[in-house]
C-alpha cells in the first residue's frame, strides 16, 4: 500500500522543538487549514530541509497524514519577492499573529490565503504595502481576517455587500482602507471586544 503525499502552499506560524533532532511546526495550509507537522531529524546540521523552512514564511510543503500529526516529506520555496526588508519581516509576523488568534484548526480559507500570500509574491502589492505603516497594516490584516472568518462586516471598508468584498484585490483593500480607516478601526476594536480577543 502506497502512502499518499499531499503538496500544499503553507505559512509557518510557530515551531516547537521535539526530541533531540525533530521539530513540530504549526502551519496554516491553503488546502487543510491550520495543522501540526512533524519534521524528523530537521535539526541535524546536514538536514537538507533545514534551511528551507522558516517561521513566518510562505512555502510549498509536501506532507503525509500520520496518526496524530502530519509528517513533512518535502519543502520548496515559493516564487516570491526576494527583498528581505524589515517591513517584510514585521508584516509576516503580523499575519502570523492574526492567523494564530483567529483561524480555527482544520478550517480552510483559500481566498484569504491567496490574498495574504499575494502581498509577498506580486510586485504591485508589495510596492504599495511596503510603504504602509505597520500599525495600519496590522489593522487592515486583522479586519480582512475577521471578515473572511465571519466575525466582521464586509461593508465597513466600503464594499456594497459581501459579494463585492469577495472580488476585491489587495490594491482595492489598500484604497478603501485609506478612505475608511477610522470606521475600520472602530469596527475591528468592537468585534475583538465582542469575541474577547
Amino acid at each position: 500500500m502506497s502512502i499518499e503525499k499531499y503538496t500544499t502552499k503553507a505559512f509557518i506560524l510557530k515551531e516547537y522543538e521535539r526530541d533531540e533532532n525533530d521539530m513540530v511546526y504549526k502551519v496554516w495550509t491553503r488546502d487543510f487549514g491550520v495543522i501540526f507537522v512533524l519534521a524528523r531529524s530537521i535539526r541535524k546540521i546536514n538536514a537538507k530541509l533545514r534551511m528551507m523552512i522558516k517561521k513566518n514564511d510562505f512555502i510549498l510543503i509536501t506532507i503525509v497524514k500520520g496518526k496524530d500529526l502530519w509528517r513533512l516529506t518535502g519543502v520548496e520555496e515559493q516564487n516570491k519577492i526576494s527583498i528581505n526588508s524589515s517591513w517584510q519581516f514585521k508584516a509576516k509576523k503580523i499575519i502570523a499573529e492574526a492567523i494564530s488568534k483567529l483561524i480555527e484548526e482544520k478550517k480552510t480559507y483559500k481566498k484569504l490565503f491567496d490574498r495574504l500570500e499575494s502581498i509577498f509574491i506580486l510586485d504591485e502589492n508589495y510596492k504599495i504595502f511596503s510603504l504602509f505603516d505597520t500599525n495600519k497594516f496590522k489593522l487592515l490584516i486583522t479586519y480582512i481576517v475577521l471578515v473572511d472568518t465571519g466575525y466582521a462586516d464586509a461593508r465597513i471598508i466600503g464594499a456594497k455587500d459581501l459579494e463585492e468584498y469577495k472580488t476585491f484585490s489587495m490594491k482595492d483593500f489598500y484604497t478603501y482602507f485609506v478612505l475608511n480607516e477610522k470606521e475600520v478601526k472602530s469596527h475591528v476594536l468592537n468585534v475583538l471586544k465582542e469575541i474577547m480577543i
